[in-house]
């Protein structure tokens, strides 16, 4: 069964010992169990001013936590050309609010927003971090471009270890398996990890101009960010030989009529268009959501499963307080006002 997202408070994690994140209160009431995740940290220090905006997890003496492979990246980024500054960690990805919606904005611009060891941490603990009260996430990139892939670069000055890999697959499964809706807006172009983290999310909006391929076979590499997953899952295994093991990119009406994408949206616009669509969806139950997404993510194996899955999880949302609150609005000819319980 798949799990779901989880919250922790924004606190500083001490140097060297391992942490571990609470589960949202969303999990327990739909029955599907949660991860636990656990790593070595150190704290960096950082400007007091990011703290509210940044969605980075902090202490009140301005500091914010990551771990030491990533203080290793940034430092071998000022080796290699990169400007980062190790106390704005939260330019790496920057973060906001625009009402319930968590908006993550991929900022590498200079390189197409392609993921450094940092990037990769810092949305890794984002997006293990939301808040309760956020309804949705969207997720996009800077000055008009989702993401080039990984950063090849980055790995030039250390060895690459697993952990850049570790922290790929926990954005991924934090998309796939989060309780609340995900949405990608891509504009430009989204390719290799860039192009997995898109795939995983509930709904791809995408610019008519927009390109989208997985080259890894082209650089001798296979596939990673779920990507052998989430396109056979989206495009089927046929169609995704040809990304995959052919290394062909699709412009954005192909990759539409293959289902790779959901929607299309004018250039300079597919922010706006993602963010209305998602707050849609938000009109909606989010117990309700969050069920229909696990059993989306982890499918059943059979009908009877799938059957015995659906009864379970009925069973349950038919006793919540927004189920009540449906059927009361119903009657009387209003809107429902769901709080997810």
């Amino acid at each position: 069964m798949a799990s779901l997202v989880y919250t922790s408070s924004n606190t500083t994690q001490s140097v060297l010992e391992p942490s571990s994140i609470a589960c949202s209160s969303l999990t327990n009431r739909v029955d599907m169990p949660c991860r636990l995740i656990h790593y070595q940290s150190l704290v960096v220090p950082r400007r007091p001013t990011d703290d509210a905006t940044s969605g980075l997890p902090s202490d009140r003496g301005g500091h914010v936590t990551v771990t030491t492979h990533t203080a290793r990246a940034i430092r071998s980024s000022r080796r290699f050309g990169g400007n980062r500054r190790v106390d704005n960690l939260s330019e790496l990805v920057q973060s906001r609010r625009e009402g319930r919606i968590q908006v993550l904005t991929l900022n590498n611009p200079g390189r197409r927003n392609a993921l450094s060891l940092a990037m990769r941490e810092v949305l890794r603990v984002l997006l293990e971090r939301v808040a309760e009260d956020v309804a949705g996430i969207l997720i996009t990139g800077a000055d008009g471009y989702f993401c080039s892939g990984g950063d090849l670069r980055d790995s030039a000055g250390f060895t690459a270890d697993e952990t850049r890999f570790d922290h790929l697959a926990a954005i991924v499964s934090a998309i796939a398996s989060n309780a609340r809706p995900v949405f990608a807006a891509v504009e430009g172009g989204a390719f290799g990890a860039g192009l997995g983290i898109a795939a995983a999310c509930d709904h791809v909006v995408c610019a008519k101009g927009g390109k989208l391929g997985a080259p890894f076979t082209k650089i001798g590499l296979s596939a990673d960010a779920g990507l052998t997953w989430s396109l056979p899952r989206r495009i089927g295994p046929a169609r995704a030989n040809q990304m995959l093991i052919g290394a062909e990119a699709l412009d954005a009406r192909t990759a539409l009529s293959w289902g790779l994408v959901d929607e299309l949206a004018d250039d300079g616009a597919v922010d706006e268009a993602a963010m209305t669509h998602l707050r849609s969806w938000l009109e909606n139950a989010p117990l309700g959501m969050a069920a229909s997404k696990a059993s989306i993510a982890d499918p059943a194996t059979s009908l009877a499963s799938a059957l015995e899955t659906e009864k379970h999880r009925q069973i349950r949302l038919l006793g919540t307080a927004d189920s009540q609150e449906a059927v009361s609005a119903f009657g009387q000819r209003r809107v429902p006002q769901f709080r997810g319980r």
